[in-house]
């Protein structure tokens, strides 16, 4: 989020000191829930459930796109493209990705399902996330990676596994 402010302590559900949003739609993200837009009135927020961490700000889509992945000349002359990609992700909540802005995203998200709303951030150990890349050869094979939500979002690295 943008130009938001961060909570941590004992539950509720009024916040202060937003004056500098005053009459603008802000995202909410309490308790690892994305809760409703709220509008900021006299610098205050009111949220429909109390909560202990909240994050309310701007909402913005984070957008990434990596250069061009080297395939290398021995690789390309055996007509090997990018199959899958790995993520070493950090405290991530969602994230989409694919081949370019304009291709078909792929959506993740790390919980949030069934009666539970809650997010849980996943963080990569030993092993990277890995994630089928079905978006066919190209020369100069990108990955392209946004979120839209209000939630972390920290790629630490991007590895490309090649196939024929």
């Amino acid at each position: 989020m943008d130009s938001g402010l961060s909570y941590f302590g004992d539950p509720t559900d009024t916040f202060s000191g937003l004056d500098h949003l005053d009459n603008r739609t802000v995202s909410v993200y309490a308790d690892g829930v994305i809760l409703s837009d709220e509008v900021v009135v006299g610098g205050e927020v009111t949220i429909d459930t109390e909560a202990t961490q909240v994050v309310i700000g701007l909402a913005y889509t984070s957008r990434l796109e990596i250069m061009p992945i080297n395939v290398g000349p021995a690789n390309r002359a055996k007509g090997k493209m990018v199959s899958a990609v790995y993520f070493d992700l950090f405290e991530t909540g969602h994230m989409s990705y694919g081949s370019t802005s304009i291709s078909d995203l792929t959506a993740v998200n790390f919980g949030g399902t069934g009666l539970d709303p809650r997010y849980e951030l996943y963080t990569s150990d030993v092993t990277y996330k890995k994630f089928s890349f079905p978006y066919g050869s190209l020369k100069k094979q990108t990955v392209y990676i946004e979120s839209d939500r209000p939630m972390p979002l920290t790629i630490r690295a991007i590895l490309p596994e090649l196939s024929q």
